[in-house]
């Protein structure tokens, strides 16, 4: 079975250029592209522009509107939060979701330009035992968000979700809809630690104290 494969991001290293495809040595070089690999790479980010991530070469390459493809994943200029944030490309030409830390996405979600093929060798190269492994199992490989904006390879269940900044909410795909993840509390949730914690929890009923007679002498 072919399998969709990750990344040098996800399998521990760009590599050599002399290892990386030819489809990814070009898009190195494009103009304004930012290493992400790099302390302070978001200081580089450009307010107008809109970039995918390269997750072969771990570099932000700016894309133009005519390139964005709905359902994939870009990091672009949020006004309410007043920085870049990750979020999902819709078909109207706009932007769905702000993913914050812990969202978990497919890597054949970011736009990839280099082939099946060529993602494919990367990482059997770099991580022979997990690419058969995925191959084995017919999954798709998935990367995880960080509080830094990086994406790193993510072994836990390869289920699709996000983690909403602008409504707080947590949305998970078990199929081709989203479906809202909530507590006893209602659906908003915050970010604690390397899971979450619900928002407004229900808490137990504080029961009225009554005064009780004491037949004492």
């Amino acid at each position: 079975m072919a399998v969709d494969v990750a990344c040098a991001q996800a399998t521990g290293g760009a590599g050599t250029p002399a290892d990386r495809p030819s489809s990814v040595a070009a898009d190195a070089s494009e103009a304004g592209a930012i290493d992400i690999t790099k302390d302070g790479f978001l200081t580089q980010v450009k307010r107008d522009t809109v970039y995918r991530n390269d997750l072969l070469a771990q570099r932000l390459v700016p894309v133009p509107r005519s390139e964005w493809k709905a359902g994939h994943v870009y990091f672009r200029f949020h006004p309410g939060l007043a920085r870049h944030v990750w979020s999902l490309a819709t078909a109207d030409g706009g932007f769905r979701y702000a993913l914050g830390p812990g969202s978990v996405q497919q890597t054949r979600q970011f736009d990839p330009r280099a082939s099946t093929e060529e993602r494919q060798r990367a990482l059997q190269a770099r991580a022979p035992e997990m690419a058969r492994l995925l191959e084995i199992q017919g999954t798709l490989p998935t990367v995880i968000l960080g509080a830094d904006e990086r994406w790193d390879a993510h072994v836990g269940p390869s289920v699709v979700s996000v983690f909403d900044l602008d409504t707080g909410r947590r949305w998970e795909w078990h199929g081709i809809a989203p479906v809202g993840v909530i507590h006893s509390g209602g659906p908003r949730w915050a970010r604690q630690g390397s899971g979450y914690g619900p928002v407004d929890p229900v808490r137990p009923p504080v029961l009225p104290v009554t005064a009780a007679f004491c037949p004492c002498p």
